[in-house]
């Protein structure tokens, strides 16, 4: 995956671990949930009726909605 070092275009914890890494290198990382997008909720999931869905033009998966919820 390309991506430019010092820009924060990946997760903070990542690119530090590949700090100082030429192209080419290799190395395995984990990265903590905390140290990423956060851990998994699952109460924060809604299910939402496709009836509800029926005015949005060209709806795809993995499309971002918004809801006023």
């Amino acid at each position: 995956m390309p991506f430019i070092q010092g820009f924060g275009n990946i997760i903070p914890s990542l690119e530090s671990a590949l700090e100082g890494m030429k192209a080419g290198d290799s190395c395995e990382v984990s990265v903590r949930p905390e140290d990423a997008y956060g851990v998994h909720h699952p109460e924060a999931i809604q299910d939402i009726p496709m009836k509800a869905l029926q005015d949005i033009d060209n709806l795809t998966v993995g499309m971002e909605l918004q809801s006023s919820r």
